[in-house]
């Protein structure tokens, strides 16, 4: 039992250390890979989970593009899931 909550902890610990985060205005996101492409682009692969607000936006893939005024555009691609807070969809 102690070998396996060993084993179980470390497989967490490296999932955990792997991924990465970054923030966008209004937008906050963890993946496997984040990528800054220019100035306003930011590619997000794998396992991507984005919270705009209180709205949270899971998929594989991702592209969040930062305008001059402030707002972002979120493409998502493969297995996507957008989880409404209650009270938001009324």
């Amino acid at each position: 039992m102690k070998t396996f909550l060993f084993f179980l902890g470390v497989v967490t610990l490296g999932v955990f250390v792997s991924g990465q985060a970054a923030t966008a205005p209004g937008i906050r996101g963890t993946a496997d890979s984040i990528q800054k492409v220019g100035d306003r682009t930011y590619q997000f692969r794998g396992h991507v989970q984005l919270e705009a607000g209180s709205l949270i936006l899971s998929a594989d893939e991702a592209d969040v593009t930062t305008g001059a005024n402030g707002s972002s555009e979120v493409d998502l691609r493969g297995n996507v899931h957008v989880t409404v807070p209650p009270g938001l969809s009324k």
